[in-house]
């Protein structure tokens, strides 16, 4: 048994898995949202206080890990942990505290992982040009591919939690904030290039399967009834106007939406919406299994 923690802006992941002759099986995989960014936009530090409780978590789920019987555990970390003007001490702290060396991945690597992911489990090896697209809470990786392989992939410095600091989209939200927001991702967008253009979007992370939650009204969450499933871009501005509308408070209690990520759903959600409209495609594939499957695959076939 491997496990393997995943640390993100907005969250850690907890995972356990194993290779039984041919097949894969993952035993655990599980999420804790900690906001390890909280104030990083501003401050480009991350604070004492979003540090001890997201080693308060890591050294929860390392214990259930052992307890699991995981003779290898791996740590890994990512857009946060790579631009942080205090990563270094950050990430000191981080190993020694849950005795584990801490691998920061670069935005290729996340890339590749999240590519990985999405075409193994949502078997798209055989597909033509595809995007998918990670959009976590710090940073977005998109990666262009064709019959399983990677053609192109950059990681572009914008997420949820960031986007949500930058234009306070955590209270509700004007019309005219929410056209300045698109402006600004779309600008930051540009780089995806319409020679990638492809004839299937899958979108990975926590914002797109909030919003596959949310819109099919899953209480509780249910991966099974997420992972494949498929967002129109009717739905997802129809949803992005309703939480406009609402402050944190009232988000809360929408079904679908864990109320520790309600604070920044919106931005979720306006980033995914400007990806669409880029992509020219009026609907997205929802995959659940995030960079973290990519990796573990790749931890099991060394």
């Amino acid at each position: 048994m491997k496990g393997l923690l995943e640390i993100g802006t907005n969250s850690i992941k907890c995972m356990a898995f194993r290779r039984v002759e041919d097949k894969f099986e993952f035993v655990v995989d599980k999420q804790v949202i900690t906001q390890l960014g909280e104030g990083y936009l501003k401050s480009a530090l991350i604070s004492k206080e979003a540090l001890s409780r997201t080693c308060k978590e890591l050294k929860k789920a390392k214990k259930e890990l052992l307890d699991l019987g995981c003779q290898e555990i791996d740590l890994i970390g990512t857009m946060i942990l790579r631009r942080a003007e205090n990563r270094e001490i950050v990430v000191k702290q981080i190993s020694e505290d849950l005795g584990l060396e801490l691998k920061v991945l670069t935005g290729e690597e996340e890339a590749q992982y999240s590519f990985k992911a999405a075409v193994r489990t949502l078997a798209l090896e055989g597909d033509e040009k595809i995007l998918v697209v990670d959009s976590g809470g710090g940073s977005s990786e998109a990666i262009f591919g064709e019959k399983g392989k990677i053609l192109h992939a950059q990681s572009i410095d914008i997420g949820a939690v960031t986007l949500t600091e930058k234009f306070n989209l955590d209270n509700v939200v004007s019309h005219e904030i929410i056209m300045s927001c698109e402006q600004y991702v779309n600008r930051v967008f540009t780089t995806l290039d319409k020679e990638y253009q492809c004839s299937k979007l899958v979108v990975i992370g926590g914002s797109a399967t909030t919003v596959s939650a949310m819109i099919q009204e899953l209480d509780p969450y249910d991966s099974t009834k997420v992972q494949g499933s498929i967002v129109a871009m009717e739905q997802l501005f129809e949803l992005q106007d309703k939480v406009a509308n609402l402050t944190t408070e009232q988000r809360k209690e929408l079904v679908g939406l864990s109320p520790k990520r309600a604070n920044i759903i919106l931005g979720g959600i306006i980033i995914i919406g400007c990806i669409l409209d880029r992509s020219n495609i009026r609907e997205m594939i929802v995959c659940d299994r995030g960079l973290r499957y990519g990796y573990a695959y790749s931890m099991m076939e060394e």
